[in-house]
């Protein structure tokens, strides 16, 4: 026999996919799996309203598909729900689709949406005066700062190869001045990030650290640093310019 490579196998396993994909929503067969006389198989929700097979033109079969059937489906991965993607997942579910770059995001300086491994090009070409920050620790100001009115800024940041929002927020009606980290997935990460802020003036020093949760769907709250409002007016400059200090690093372990 000869060797059966790896190509091989990717191939024969597609074959298998394409046997049990509905041949009408072009996805692996769910719910109630009905199949045509010639053995062709659709999603029950899919054959609603249907009197012929779409693919051979043939009556439905009242025979329903074995049990071995639903089997060999539970053992096949599954394509990533992404469009696009060409992942496939195993069975049981995996990190892929959380963390998948096709997934779709937003752009939080316009209306635009597009897959998440695309937004540094959206930004590059869409907002060329934007500046695309790195970890370094900077000094960083607001100018003219008014603390008690509400603001919000949002800032791009691609640190280490991972893609970050960092939202300034001020709400002097909730008395919260919070600065958070949002991660866009284009990938799963095993690296640590971390998020710190440092304020100074004379009378006072504020400093914090928190290490970031990468999980896109994971609640904002986990990713922020909170200032003390009453603290806030201490760091504001002579002409009323809010100064700042902070990095988005990976942790070194």
């Amino acid at each position: 026999m000869d060797h059966f490579s790896v190509e091989d196998f990717k191939k024969s396993i597609e074959t298998l996919l394409d046997i049990v994909r509905c041949a009408v929503c072009l996805e692996t067969v769910q719910d109630e799996i009905v199949q045509c006389v010639n053995g062709h198989l659709l999603c029950g929700g899919c054959k609603t309203g249907l009197v012929n097979c779409p693919t051979c033109r043939e009556q439905f079969s009242e025979v329903k598909p074995s049990r071995t059937i639903a089997q060999v489906i539970e053992a096949l991965p599954t394509q990533c729900k992404h469009k696009k993607c060409e992942v496939y997942v195993r069975p049981g579910g995996d990190d892929h689709e959380k963390y998948c770059g096709f997934q779709i995001t937003d752009c939080k300086l316009c209306e635009w949406e597009g897959c998440a491994k695309d937004i540094l090009e959206h930004l590059k070409e869409q907002h060329p005066s934007t500046k695309i920050r790195t970890g370094e620790m900077k000094d960083m100001y607001i100018i003219n700062f008014e603390y008690e009115k509400e603001m919000e800024s949002n800032n791009a940041y691609f640190v280490d190869g991972q893609f970050f929002w960092y939202t300034i927020s001020n709400d002097p009606v909730s008395k919260l001045f919070i600065k958070t980290c949002h991660a866009v997935p284009i990938g799963k990460c095993d690296d640590k990030f971390y998020l710190k802020v440092m304020l100074n003036s004379k009378e006072t020093e504020f400093v914090s650290k928190i290490i970031l949760n990468l999980d896109p769907d994971v609640d904002d709250d986990e990713n922020s640093i909170i200032i003390p409002w009453k603290t806030v007016p201490n760091y504001i400059d002579s002409d009323g310019d809010f100064l700042y200090n902070h990095q988005i690093a990976k942790e070194v372990i």
